[in-house]
């Protein structure tokens, strides 16, 4: 995976808080970085640093093309490297539980992704370096593929995905481990994509597994994002090129409470996590089992009492 940079600094560990860019350079290492990790900061280094590839494999031809390494750390014959891009940011909202929003419903499996969204946290001038980097790689992207970008820049608010579920390999001598999630065992063509690693680093600088359920928003987070390219043909007009995010990981660096997170119109009040889960209709259902006992027992005590006074 690459870095991003500033104009001044290798890593941009001068745009961020002292508290924040120490924790980037926990992740990115002592050493100094390879060329192949350093994200290029204008389109003729892109040039160089990148190129299109088509993923053979893939039988949906709108996509087929992908970002790859023009020179890959440790090059293998026939072997084709997705560019990821370390990105750092707030948690504005995010849904990565193993099946992500998956309804159970096998009709629905490819569409279950699991997501996350980022904000500045009010590092405007960190956030926009990195908007800026993501922008020339989508420029690159459309001077390549000669298609014009159906969005020219990223937006303030970076949106990331991962498939739940993908395809299964027709040979089982592949190694992947078929799913077993309800009514999807009828269904052996669609597979589980394997657990997303979720980390945190700890006081000592330790990454260890962190579950989801500790999230917050607003925790300062990377994200190693690839990109994926998608291209467009509408019946009524000319095809143009799409550009979203996935990830492949996700690394609490700093929980909300140190994050210093400041005012911005585009963000809202954090709510109590309490706040939406006592809403979900299996909480309700739960409350409402909770107070008929309660009366129950109350009912049961009452009587007893009569039959004791009399």
């Amino acid at each position: 995976m690459s870095f991003v940079s500033s104009k001044d600094q290798l890593l941009g560990l001068n745009l961020w808080p002292t508290s924040h860019s120490e924790m980037i350079t926990v992740r990115a290492g002592p050493n100094s970085l390879l060329s192949w990790e350093q994200f290029p900061r204008d389109l003729e280094c892109m040039f160089n640093w990148a190129t299109i590839a088509k993923d053979v494999s893939c039988t949906d031809k709108s996509w087929e093309n992908m970002i790859i390494y023009r020179n890959p750390p440790t090059p293998a014959p026939n072997a084709m490297y997705p560019i990821s891009v370390c990105l750092y940011g707030c948690l504005q909202a995010f849904n990565v539980g193993k099946f992500g929003n998956w309804d159970g419903d096998p009709s629905t499996a490819t569409r279950a992704t699991q997501s996350i969204s980022l904000i500045s946290g009010g590092h405007d001038e960190a956030w926009q370096n990195q908007l800026d980097n993501l922008n020339i790689a989508s420029a690159f992207a459309s001077c390549m593929m000669k298609l014009p970008l159906h969005r020219p820049r990223f937006p303030s608010l970076l949106y990331f995905q991962w498939r739940v579920f993908r395809q299964a390999d027709p040979d089982p001598c592949y190694g992947i481990q078929t799913i077993c999630a309800g009514s999807l065992c009828a269904h052996p063509t669609w597979e589980w994509n394997d657990a997303l690693p979720i980390l945190q680093i700890t006081a000592n600088h330790e990454c260890i597994p962190l579950h989801e359920i500790l999230l917050n928003r607003f925790d300062f987070v990377e994200v190693d994002a690839e990109f994926n390219l998608i291209v467009s043909r509408p019946k009524d007009g000319s095809p143009t090129l799409k550009i979203f995010l996935s990830f492949k990981h996700l690394v609490r660096l700093l929980d909300a409470s140190a994050s210093k997170v400041t005012g911005s119109k585009s963000q809202k009040r954090a709510r109590d996590p309490g706040d939406s889960m006592a809403s979900t209709p299996t909480v309700k259902c739960l409350c409402a089992i909770t107070r008929a006992r309660s009366l129950t027992f109350s009912n049961e005590e009452s009587a007893q009492q009569s039959t004791s006074a009399v």
